[in-house]
């Protein structure tokens, strides 16, 4: 607001103060500024009050606000339990529980509030040089980030519901490691995951001390990682999540044994985009990416990946009307038709053979091939040329077919 509006203001009230008001004055302390401290603010905690200084006919309070004070029933004299225990009066009324306090009291005089990270929550402290507290730590924080080097690793924090999923591909990776005590910790970090989270392997593990783990096992990890998909589902996301990040960081030996065991679970996550759980969707949509992304940052690695992964990724619609979708866009690793309803990813052969009689629509078009099997292309669909793979991998348009193929 200009300069002028606050020299000919006469008074500022404000009435109902509540904690939201008291945030708002945080971020926005500008506002108020000019005049803090001064006889021009005035709180008022009750509509009587007002009536003292401006007409009734006057006030133009919003009718929401005067609901606040009908058919209340107050309780006084009741005491607020924090740092600084307080006096204050429980207003209960249809609209709205109010607390207010009986007496004039200052707020977060002299108080900070201290995030750190991996803590539930904020630390709040109150101290009479509260300022010079926290330009100190603003100042070790500065010199800490200036002394990282550019590409620190941000590692995510687990969850209590990712450590199975998560200690499982730690695991299975290591069991491929050329070091032989590290294959045994693993073998061992295996049977200790079967027996803690009950995994059904159906005695597969035998643990025992002076076990020799050898290491041409990729037959024995990629069985372990077949059944556990089929009989443990519900790791899926988190054991996806890790190998991707665990691919990311390993030798070329092991990048290849995590690609032949990662490719078991790759058909479970059709099941998390048919529930209707928005996190679980999301977070396949957040795996599908990595993917790409690893398909574009892994150079060396490109030709495994699609032989593993990106060849085999068909998709299917799932929509519940899905044959009414008069085209579909594909963009990256999100489906969608014209309805916003997603698709979902299967692995299998295309049917479209209902689609296709019913829809001969020629304009459909796929902007990223990555996950369509190049060879079972049918003939509503195309590429564009504005496609990422095309763009970065070198993949040429699929043309469009003349006719439809029945092994499509």
């Amino acid at each position: 607001m200009p300069d002028c509006f606050y020299y000919n203001l006469q008074a500022c009230y404000i009435y109902n103060c509540n904690s939201w008001v008291r945030e708002y004055t945080k971020y926005h302390d500008r506002i108020l500024s000019t005049i803090k401290g001064s006889r021009k603010l005035l709180f008022l905690d009750h509509i009587s009050r007002l009536n003292d200084f401006i007409e009734f006919d006057q006030q133009k309070l919003p009718g929401h606000t005067l609901s606040l004070e009908e058919d209340l029933k107050v309780f006084n004299n009741a005491l607020k339990l924090s740092h600084k225990d307080t006096k204050v009066a429980i207003k209960v009324g249809p609209q709205a529980i109010q607390v207010t306090s009986s007496e004039k009291t200052k707020v977060d005089v002299n108080q900070f509030t201290l995030t750190i990270a991996n803590e539930t929550g904020p630390l709040s402290f109150i101290h009479n040089d509260c300022d010079n507290i926290v330009q100190a730590i603003i100042h070790i924080r500065t010199r800490w980030e200036l002394a990282q080097p550019d590409s620190i690793q941000i590692h995510n924090k687990i969850r209590p519901k990712d450590v199975p999923g998560t200690l499982l591909n730690i695991a299975l990776l290591n069991l491929g490691s050329l070091d032989p005590s590290l294959r045994s910790a693993a073998y061992n970090l295996l049977c200790a995951l079967t027996q803690t989270f009950d995994l059904r392997i159906e005695g597969q593990l035998l643990e025992s001390s002076g076990l020799c783990i050898p290491s041409n096992n990729t037959i024995f990890i990629k069985t372990i990682s077949e059944k556990l998909a089929l009989k443990e589902a519900h790791l899926t996301l988190e054991f996806l999540e890790e190998c991707i990040e665990g691919f990311r960081n390993s030798t070329i030996e092991l990048k290849h044994l995590c690609l032949e065991y990662m490719t078991k679970w790759l058909p479970n996550l059709t099941r998390f985009c048919k529930q209707n759980d928005d996190n679980k969707r999301a977070k396949v949509s957040m795996i599908l990416d990595k993917l790409i992304t690893l398909t574009i940052e892994e150079d060396d690695m490109y030709p495994s990946i699609q032989a593993k992964i990106c060849g085999r990724w068909i998709f299917q619609v799932q929509a519940p009307d899905p044959f009414s979708a008069p085209f579909v866009i594909m963009d990256y690793n999100c489906y969608f038709n014209v309805y916003g309803n997603m698709m979902i990813f299967g692995l299998g052969r295309l049917v479209f053979s209902e689609w296709q009689e019913t829809n001969h629509d020629i304009n459909s078009y796929i902007t990223d091939p990555l996950f369509i099997h190049a060879e079972n292309q049918c003939n509503f669909f195309n590429v564009s040329i504005n496609s990422p793979a095309v763009k970065n991998l070198g993949f040429k348009p699929i043309k469009q077919l003349f006719q439809w193929k029945p092994g499509c």
